[in-house]
């Protein structure tokens, strides 16, 4: 005797049932590590704004009182850390639009990217001394 088609549903349901209640939970939490990441990466590029913001202030105070003091190796460095954070800083490219040196210094800038202390950003290549320790460490 076939089954009444209420039956096969209720048999799908039950089997799809489990199925269909661990994608909801996994579509929930889904969603709530978005929303908790989302909130992370606002916070980050908000004090990410404010660092910069005040380091701005500072390096400008700086390079505006070496350039008073008549110091202009001091307030060069100055100017050109403020470019490092901010490319369109105005007074920053005024001074160095002044000297007649803007776009070497943005060449230089883009050309190695470093940190406000002039380091390398980029990963120091392996050299040869590097290899050979690795190979005779190896048995």
């Amino acid at each position: 005797m076939p089954m009444p088609k209420a039956l096969y549903a209720l048999a799908i349901a039950t089997l799809l049932g489990p199925a269909l209640l661990a994608a909801d939970l996994a579509e929930r939490e889904t969603t709530r590590f978005n929303e908790a990441v989302t909130k992370l990466m606002q916070a980050r590029d908000e004090a990410q704004t404010n660092a910069k913001a005040k380091s701005l202030l500072a390096l400008t105070a700086i390079a505006k009182s070496r350039m008073k003091a008549e110091d202009t190796a001091m307030a060069t460095e100055a100017w050109r850390a403020i470019l490092v954070i901010d490319r369109e800083h105005v007074d920053a490219r005024a001074y160095f639009t002044a000297l007649g040196t803007l776009e070497a210094v943005l060449v230089e800038l883009d050309a190695k990217p470093t940190d406000l202390l002039g380091l390398d950003l980029a990963p120091a290549p392996k050299d040869k001394a590097d290899k050979t320790k690795d190979t005779e460490k190896a048995p």
